[in-house]
């Protein structure tokens, strides 16, 4: 009767010390999994800021679009009116073109500069998606550590139950 005693009480600590260390890795694992969280939230509200400047950045490309088309048509319209004078005429257009190519430069230059620096982000962006990515399979290797875990103890709580049936009946 005293061993059975001593077994239970053995059998009691085992249950409690599973218990306590299962307690535990599910504490870590929900706060690497609340942390993981977090860190996606932030770079999902970094990709939403870059389509924001994006969409911003088209906006602009668009009315200074428009603005332009409205000064070459207005420059157009002057040289229509102009036509009667062929010579005059003929230097405002080569001024006229002379900056149009200046402003086509610059824009080219602005624009191959803005995707530059859009490419830069969005290889940024997307180096931080895959170390996420990386995190994920690793807290996934956790989970997949403490089930095999939890699978282990519930054999062992299994087995001593067993053990317990045995003592108990003999």
């Amino acid at each position: 009767s005293r061993r059975i005693d001593e077994t239970n009480k053995r059998i009691d600590e085992v249950r409690e010390d599973l218990t306590k260390r299962i307690d535990e890795v599910r504490t870590e694992l929900t706060a690497r999994i609340d942390e993981t969280n977090k860190r996606i939230d932030e770079t999902n509200k970094r990709i939403d800021e870059t389509n924001k400047r994006i969409d911003e950045t088209n906006k602009r490309i668009d009315e200074v679009r428009t603005e332009l088309t409205a000064r070459i048509d207005e420059t157009n319209k002057r040289i229509d009116e102009t036509n009667k004078r062929i010579d005059e005429t003929n230097k405002r257009i080569d001024e006229t073109n002379k900056r149009i190519d200046e402003v086509r430069s610059e824009l080219t230059v602005k624009i191959d500069e803005f995707h530059a620096d859009l490419t830069g982000r969005i290889d940024n962006t997307n180096h931080r998606i895959d170390q996420l990515t990386f995190q994920m399979g690793k807290v996934a290797q956790e989970v997949e550590k403490f089930r095999k875990q939890q699978d282990f103890y519930r054999d062992v709580l299994l087995r001593i139950q067993r053990l317990e049936d045995k003592v108990m009946g003999a």
